[in-house]
């Protein structure tokens, strides 16, 4: 049955359940359908935190976009925000774009190399 944008609006929290949002179930519904249809074959879920602009490659705080954590990267790059206000009990969970490809790249070879 077809839902108007209204209707799913209103069913939205039902039909996602305990997830936050409907990023994080999407996200559970494909991993849950690649782990049923991968068969034989190895699989990697890599899941980062928060994506930043690079630590070295291809140089220092490279980004490609002005989103999240590259939004305040540039914010901060370009002197427009000097601090950020916290209580020390806050952790920010970012990790640089370049240590999330060189994972993915040793992770990817690491499973193809697994028997």
């Amino acid at each position: 049955m077809a839902m108007n944008p209204h209707q799913l609006a209103q069913s939205e929290k039902s039909l996602i359940g305990a997830f936050p949002n409907t990023y994080t179930f999407t996200k559970n519904l494909a991993e849950k359908s690649l782990r049923q249809k991968r068969g034989d074959l190895n699989l990697v879920i890599f899941r980062p935190s928060i994506i930043a602009s690079s630590y070295k490659e291809p140089f220092e705080g490279w980004t490609d976009s002005t989103a999240a954590a590259g939004g305040i990267s540039l914010m901060i790059s370009l002197g427009l925000i000097h601090q950020i206000d916290e209580t020390g009990e806050a952790k920010a969970d970012v990790i640089p774009v370049d240590c999330v490809s060189n994972g993915i790249i040793i992770t990817t070879a690491h499973c193809g190399s697994v028997k």
